[in-house]
């Protein structure tokens, strides 16, 4: 259930988690958790403070390289946020499409994003990093060096 909360300890037991280094300032984005549920990628990002507060600051984006650049920016939506989808065109510019991917804040983020928008081959292993956008300006990147990476067993092309 995506509702921008850890509702229970074992919420996501089982999930990668990515923890950001400790620094000064300290960093917007805390930690990462992601894995595979069904026909979906889920994420929960976790902010310095409340997601929703973070989210009057900036924006976290879910950068999927490949031949085609996809991102997900979480924006803010009427006291909790939604995902736009985008794809890099030329000359770097990001082109809106439809999407069914859905999102809640609160204390955190979570966002839930159909596979055949990643579109993934069976058995490909997904990389992606968490950007956080201080308007076009990417103002910091997680993590720092090799992406982040989800194996999908077995999907099916919907």
């Amino acid at each position: 259930m995506l509702d921008g909360e850890l509702t229970t300890p074992d919420e996501w037991l089982g999930a990668g988690v990515y923890r950001a280094a400790a620094g000064l300032p300290p960093p917007a984005v805390t930690a990462v958790h992601f894995g595979p549920s069904g026909e979906q990628l889920a994420v929960l990002i976790e902010t310095s403070g409340p997601a929703l507060r973070f989210l009057e600051r900036y924006q976290a984006g879910l950068v999927f390289p490949g031949p085609t650049t996809v991102r997900f920016r979480v924006v803010p939506a009427g006291g909790s946020c939604r995902l736009v989808r985008e794809e890099r065109a030329g000359m770097g510019w990001w082109v809106k499409l439809p999407s069914r991917a859905r999102s809640a804040a609160a204390s955190v983020i979570e966002a839930s994003i159909p596979l055949s928008e990643l579109r993934p081959a069976p058995g490909q292993k997904l990389d992606f990093k968490v950007v956080v956008l201080d308007g076009q300006a990417e103002a910091e990147h997680h993590p720092q060096g090799a992406p982040l990476c989800v194996a999908f067993e077995g999907v099916s092309r919907v």
